[in-house]
This record gives structure tokens, sequence and C-alpha cells, in this order.
């Protein structure tokens, strides 16, 4: 069958968990690029965030995991998608971690005269990833993530 998005054409998620490697890659538009880009360093200059990343290699859920392991802090999700949401690797798109006092509408609003889409999509807290059906310590998720290569190109690689 056809791709369930085109922002997941050439994905990660389609090549890991679909063996398929098809598909249009995201659409790259330089100015919305330069827009949310702009956008996310005037919020980090302004000590608005503390952290970015962004979804082009594995989607938000990825990101997300990445930014916890980094933080050593879980995360709540409070955005509800599947694979279209999660894993789409779209262009132009960041995931922000607030500093201490920063509330979510607060960026929404600054966002949305400049024609920026935003959405909350998680609360750090606790020691793992709660998905509300899935909770993954981040204990396992380190594991799992540091023992990649070693599993792949095997016992030397952990002494490279």
């Amino acid at each position: 069958g056809g791709l369930p998005s085109l922002a997941l054409g050439q994905s990660l998620w389609l090549r890991e968990c679909h063996d398929r490697i098809d598909g249009a890659p995201p659409a790259v538009g330089l100015e919305e690029e330069r827009k949310n880009g702009e956008f996310v360093r005037k919020l980090i200059a302004e000590g608005k965030v503390i952290a970015v990343h962004d979804v082009s290699d594995g989607g938000a859920l990825v990101a997300l995991t990445e930014m916890c392991l980094g933080g050593n802090v879980g995360a709540a999700l409070v955005w509800e998608n599947d694979a279209h949401g999660w894993f789409a690797e779209t262009q132009a798109t960041y995931l922000l971690a607030l500093s201490d006092g920063v509330i979510w509408p607060d960026i929404a609003d600054a966002a949305s005269p400049l024609g920026i889409d935003t959405k909350h999509i998680a609360v750090a807290q606790g020691n793992a990833i709660d998905g509300r059906v899935f909770n993954i310590p981040l204990s396992d998720l380190r594991a799992a993530h540091e023992g990649f290569f070693p599993r792949l190109m095997g016992a030397d690689a952990a002494l490279a």
C-alpha cells in the first residue's frame, strides 16, 4: 500500500519498523526553516528555553527521548498521536524544553502571529517516558541506546 503520510517517506520509522525505504522525503521550505529557526534562536537568546532538538532523525518521539536522556529527566506525553505525528521527520520542526517559569501558552502566543504552528507534547517529570499506554524507564532507554553500537560492531566498539 501507499505511505500513511508524506512526512514518513524515507523516515527512520519506516525503515526500522516496516523494513521499507520508499516515499518522498519531507519537503524542505527554506523560508519556513529560516522563520522557525530565527524564532527558536530568539527564544534561546531571551532565556526562555533550556534545550532544543530538531525532529529530522526519527521524529518527535525520538528527539524527546534523546532530550530526556541528555537531561536525565522523564516526560509525560500530553499529545496523543500515532506514527504520523510522533515519527514524522517534518522539516523546520523543533522540540523546545522551556525554562523554569516559562509557560507553554506564552510560547504559542508569540509563535501564532508569525504563522508558526505549535503543539504542547509533553511535560518534563519523573524518570520514565510515560505515554499512557506505555511507560519506559530512562534506565531501559539508556541501556538500549548505549548498547546499540557495541552490539552492532562487536565488543571492540566499546573500547573506541
